[in-house]
């Protein structure tokens, strides 16, 4: 999810310039990241994710919403690319559904 975040905010911010909502979303991303090497993090970082990808979903709706405006169906090529990035936070920012939400010790 990180590395999706990434992506999705830097194409955002080279078409829309910078602003409150990517530098959460780079907040997010980094906190999933640590979560990885920290094991305290990893409950937050999930509903982080899971936040985040709803957010995604609703913004990749709304995308497609306005695209169909005056009765036929158009994306600029920015567009496109900011809805195939938002499409890919959304895979990976759900996929915090199927984390495991206990840590797995191997000394068993």
């Amino acid at each position: 999810m990180p590395v999706t975040v990434l992506l999705r905010v830097l194409a955002a911010s080279i078409f829309f310039g910078w602003s409150a909502w990517p530098l959460l979303f780079i907040g997010i991303g980094l906190w999933v990241l640590l979560s990885l090497r920290f094991t305290g993090l990893k409950p937050m970082a999930r509903i982080l994710s899971k936040i985040s990808a709803l957010l995604a979903l609703l913004g990749l709706m709304l995308l497609m919403l306005a695209a169909m405006t005056g009765g036929s169906f158009h994306l600029s090529p920015s567009n496109v690319v900011l809805a195939l990035l938002m499409a890919g936070m959304v895979i990976t920012g759900f996929s915090a559904f199927f984390w495991k939400s206990t840590i797995d010790t191997d000394s068993q």
